[in-house]
């Protein structure tokens, strides 16, 4: 049932925080959708989730929680779980910032991201949270037979050289001993925002859970550097993972080798997964996305040196 906002205002955990100037949406998102509310005195946002089990909510309301500490780096439970329409609802401190653009991908806003993202990943390496989120592992790849649906022939061929070269790459790692945390594992340029003082906060914990640190990793650098830059990336690469070594020290040899194939892993999840909410639904727009991830999958399928430049990284 859609969310409205003559809905939201008639509900009475809202109502508890007295006069709303202002109620609006902030995004459409794919998974759950956000509002801005506007009090006098405070702004918060209200999250509505779609799709999501109650025991999932209350794994990241856990985690964010946990993370108050940070001080407005991240958005903060103001409450526990409630109801709109039978959607299951949390209401959030509001965090200023702007969502990421191609031109603040540099150095220094990306030695920040890493930083922070190390910084949780050392925070939580220990931390038990409520409830439970499980997600695919690295290794499986069962999501392309979940998202599958009627694409043009290049898109389906892409998709199936995608997953054999994965197969290949991955086989080699499975009897690998990663490091693991509870990673945010969407890390892209919407989900970080960047205020006036050029300070970065990280939001949308909505597919966080305990996996692989490495897989994080691989997911901010591909989200941010190599959709933006391409493969002629080394040097914002280098400089992302110097900042995250100085801060959490767990990477290895290993850990690079894999890297550049959690790239590929993660174009392939995302182009077949929005392949799949388009074909559902027409009205989402998403065919810039879907031609983002088409073109960064063909470019890391060609011939190139950044894998053995990363692999080269000191640490």
């Amino acid at each position: 049932m859609k969310l409205t906002v003559d809905k939201i205002l008639k509900n009475s955990d809202i109502r508890k925080l007295g006069y709303i100037k202002i109620c609006k949406p902030l995004d459409l998102g794919l998974e759950s959708r956000n509002f801005l509310l506007i009090t006098p005195s405070n702004k918060y946002v209200l999250k509505s989730y779609k799709n999501t089990l109650l025991n999932e909510v209350i794994f990241e309301t856990s985690i964010l929680s946990h993370l108050k500490r940070f001080n407005n780096k991240f958005p903060s439970p103001i409450r526990k779980v409630f109801y709109i329409n039978s959607l299951p609802c949390v209401l959030y401190t509001f965090i200023e910032g702007r969502g990421l653009v191609p031109h603040d991908i540099n150095i220094s806003t990306l030695q920040k991201v890493a930083e922070l993202q190390a910084l949780i990943h050392k925070n939580l390496v220990n931390f038990i949270p409520d409830g439970n989120r499980e997600r695919f592992s690295i290794f499986d790849l069962s999501f392309v037979d979940d998202f599958r649906c009627d694409c043009s022939r290049e898109d389906t061929l892409l998709i199936k050289n995608c997953r054999d070269w994965l197969v290949t790459r991955l086989n080699r790692f499975k009897r690998s001993n990663f490091p693991k945390s509870i990673i945010h594992e969407d890390l892209e340029m919407e989900n970080i925002l960047v205020d006036r003082k050029g300070d970065v906060k990280f939001i949308d914990f909505g597919e966080s859970h305990r996996a692989e640190v490495v897989s994080d990793i691989a997911i901010t650098i591909k989200e941010l550097i190599v959709n933006n830059y391409g493969t002629n990336t080394n040097n914002l690469i280098g400089a992302y993972l110097d900042a995250y070594e100085v801060n959490n020290p767990v990477l290895n040899v290993v850990q690079l080798k894999v890297l550049y194939t959690l790239f590929v892993r993660r174009g392939l999840f995302m182009f077949s997964y929005f392949l799949n909410k388009q074909a559902k639904n027409k009205d989402l727009f998403l065919s810039r996305r879907i031609k983002i991830e088409r073109k960064t999958l063909k470019l890391l399928l060609l011939p190139n040196d950044l894998e053995q430049k990363i692999i080269s990284f000191k640490l």
